[in-house]
């Protein structure tokens, strides 16, 4: 049971002492069964095993671990909790220990207790906003003493609780399904994810959702409208506007990432690093933001140049458990180690990559059209023509059947092609391709293209350019002596 062996790890040394005294109180010799297994799984022995091993014994060392991690939850929920002042779990903890008691003084008769009990979870449900809680503590007065009233039932309407039920339902889903869309689809840009995620929310019911959801709604519309701008400004109102919503940390987190995307799109990156959360928690903590959170971190360093930072976060990828056992989040970052390889100018190892065994984790036709490009424009930078023309026909197979979806990057690849060879596209001519593609298909800085691939040919073209300038000027030094022989016979 690898749940057992999780919480089992999870225990401190006093617990773990105290857990064995808890096992060692059930016997009369201090021994059991169960204390001998917690041990064995606390130093981590080898469970034993026989040659003569049935069924029936592995199914007791099954019954065996059940009724551990049983005595292990027992123990948990009857433990002393330190009482941190305003610390919402502890109360939490309390109401249902409580509850819990409740129902086993009621159902031993003591009635009086028993709804002494009750009263008891309401009033302190009620006074700190423990809305499930009230509500399961109003349904089972309901049950048991229908016939009574409380002062706290008028006090707080269960429809006013209810309400509140259904607006935290509301901001849950709508951040749900924003984590789901970004963290486990590979979309081929910004505009794709807003589209899944518009088709997403409609599906549960908004009749009676808040005004923050209703705003979240139309800066995602402006977002898939390219209005860059005004989703900055509707969402820095947001913040400043509704106090609300500070209570909130996933929904002021969810804010935080939608204004460093409009501030990478308007490419104000200073800014951008700004909005983004700093958080401080463990890598190894569950944080359902992290992972999107270090991804703008990387695309903002790609943006800002900054290679020694993006060595940095690729670093922290590899140690989140969420990116290393999804297959998706695995193949986005394989990229990004390698698009980070190519702004080093290590162009022999992206061609290397891009042809090893690691390509299986591409299987998304846009993300392997993406790695494939890197590797003609580190070809073109090796100025090897007959192989870059070789490895052009091989990337239009891919490009096959993906027109509609993926023209940019195919303009570019018919772009490449037709300049190196030789059908007479001149440097001028390829320039004023780049100019029609950028206006017909614009880049759009949160798609899997993460850097411009226009802008990079402009600058190997721009480079070309100088380095043919030199060396005609460099002929011409060299031959400007046999000249001015030959002219003066």
């Amino acid at each position: 049971m690898k749940s057992l062996r999780s919480i089992i790890n999870k225990l401190s040394h006093h617990e773990i002492g105290t857990f064995r005294l808890f096992l060692s109180s059930h016997c009369r010799n201090g021994k059991n069964k169960k204390l001998e297994l917690f041990d064995q799984l606390v130093t981590k022995t080898p469970e034993r095993s026989s040659s003569d091993s049935t069924q029936v014994s592995r199914q007791s060392v099954y019954q065996l671990k059940k009724r551990l991690k049983e005595e292990l939850y027992t123990f948990l929920i009857t433990q002393e909790q330190v009482k941190v002042c305003n610390d919402r779990s502890f109360l939490e903890m309390e109401c249902h220990k409580k509850l819990y008691c409740f129902k086993i003084l009621f159902d031993k008769g003591i009635y009086d207790h028993a709804h002494q009990m009750l009263n008891e979870v309401l009033n302190s449900a009620s006074k700190h906003s423990l809305h499930s809680l009230y509500l399961e503590s109003v349904n089972l007065r309901n049950i048991y003493f229908p016939m009574t009233q409380t002062k706290v039932v008028r006090q707080i309407p269960v429809n006013h609780e209810i309400k509140k039920l259904k607006k935290s339902l509301g901001r849950n889903l709508y951040i749900n399904h924003y984590l789901s869309e970004a963290g486990n689809f590979l979309h081929e840009s910004d505009d794709s994810f807003r589209l899944r995620l518009m088709r997403q929310v409609a599906d549960f019911d908004m009749a009676e959702s808040e005004p923050v959801i209703d705003q979240l709604m139309e800066v995602n519309h402006l977002f898939y409208q390219k209005d860059f701008h005004s989703a900055h400004d509707k969402l820095v109102d947001l913040l400043e506007a509704d106090s609300d919503i500070s209570g909130d940390a996933n929904l002021v987190n969810l804010v935080y990432v939608e204004l460093t995307k409009a501030c990478i799109c308007t490419n104000a990156l200073v800014e951008a690093q700004r909005w983004l959360p700093q958080s401080k928690l463990s890598l190894f903590k569950v944080d359902p933001f992290f992972h999107l959170l270090l991804e703008l971190q990387f695309i903002i360093a790609v943006g800002s140049g900054d290679t020694v930072r993006q060595k940095k976060i690729l670093e922290q990828s590899r140690q989140l458990r969420d990116i290393s056992e999804n297959a998706v989040l695995t193949a986005k970052w394989s990229f990004f180690a390698l698009l980070m390889s190519f702004q080093e100018r290590d162009f022999k190892g992206v061609i290397k990559a891009a042809n090893d065994n690691s390509t299986f984790l591409f299987k998304d036709k846009s993300w392997l059209m993406n790695l494939k490009m890197l590797e003609l424009l580190s070809i073109y930078q090796l100025k090897d023509s007959d192989w870059l023309y070789y490895k052009m026909e091989s990337f239009r197979k891919i490009l096959s059947g993906t027109e509609g979806k993926q023209q940019r990057i195919s303009q570019i690849a018919n772009l490449l092609k037709s300049h190196v060879s030789g059908k007479g596209l001149s440097q001028s001519d390829t320039l004023d391709k780049i100019i029609k593609i950028e206006k017909e298909f614009p880049w759009h800085p949160l798609s899997n293209e993460l850097v411009n691939y226009c802008t990079y040919i402009k600058a190997m073209l721009a480079a070309d350019s100088h380095a043919s300038l030199s060396q005609t000027q460099s002929s011409c030094q060299n031959t400007g002596p046999i000249e001015s022989q030959i002219s003066f016979q």
